[in-house]
């Protein structure tokens, strides 16, 4: 049988073991993963997933032209719930030129989760990312969607660092 843990009570605890006040993006981290390495479940009874994926520079240089599934369609009358984001740049050696942020969205209507990211750094780099709000969006319009990686606005002119992104999601 699988432990049930309410959002708050997951929160009071990270603040709890946080000692020195702030919570850093390790213990943030350490926190979403015991969620998931001991199955629990927040909230609507669905299973929280981790997808940690590396996107080679190739691809990145096309994005916008032909953007990246992260996470397949979950089928109909499904959504896909991203609950956290963090994006890693892995620093080549030439930083990413003229169209340097990338969206996550549903794929076919376009609705972002997380909105414009800079990802045109020429160092290593990582993004804790915030999630947009969605307020009102049909439900057709969400429903049966992929979750891809975009770059807005048009293809990277130049670039060659990798990008690793983790997600942390359920599915609804």
């Amino acid at each position: 049988m699988q432990d049930r843990v309410s959002l708050k009570n997951l929160i009071a605890t990270l603040l709890a073991d946080n000692s020195v006040g702030a919570v850093t993006p390790a213990k943030y981290r350490q926190c979403l993963e015991a969620l998931t390495d001991s199955a629990m479940i927040i909230e609507s009874d669905s299973a929280i997933q981790v997808l940690t994926v590396t996107i080679p520079s190739a691809d990145i240089l096309t994005g916008n032209t032909t953007p990246i599934v992260l996470i397949e369609s979950p089928g109909p009358g499904h959504i896909v719930k991203v609950i956290s984001a963090m994006i890693k740049i892995v620093y080549g050696t030439t930083p990413y030129a003229t169209h340097t942020n990338f969206l996550i969205q549903y794929e076919t209507q376009n609705v972002n989760i997380i909105g414009a990211s800079p990802f045109g750094v020429s160092s290593d780099a990582y993004n804790l990312m915030n999630l947009e709000e969605t307020n009102g969006v049909a439900p057709a319009d969400i429903e049966d969607n992929a979750v891809i990686l975009t770059v807005d606005a048009g293809d990277p002119t130049a670039g060659d660092s990798d990008i690793e992104i983790t997600l942390y999601y359920s599915i609804i």
